[in-house]
């Protein structure tokens, strides 16, 4: 079953399953590359630990509402598999 493309895969190896700043700073650090950590108050467009996750829920939250959550023909339980194989 084919859900993610290979780029995605490799992204949730850094952030599935982890709190959204533990995502952040896990993807960075395998990339080498280094933010102050910031703090709540961080917009965006604060270049930014908290900013990057700020950017990132901005992000998503717009495409969840410009676009319509797909529906797995089976059940959630597909995602699930699928994404555990990711």
């Amino acid at each position: 079953m084919t859900c993610c493309g290979s780029g995605l895969r490799r992204a949730l190896a850094y952030v599935d399953g982890k709190p959204r700043l533990d995502g952040v700073r896990s993807f960075l650090a395998a990339r080498g590359v280094e933010l102050p950590e910031g703090d709540e108050t961080d917009t965006a467009q604060a270049a930014t630990v908290y900013g990057l996750g700020a950017r990132k829920d901005a992000l998503f939250t717009r495409r969840l509402r410009s676009e319509r959550v797909g529906v797995f023909a089976k059940t959630s339980i597909s995602f699930v598999a699928c994404a555990r194989t990711a």
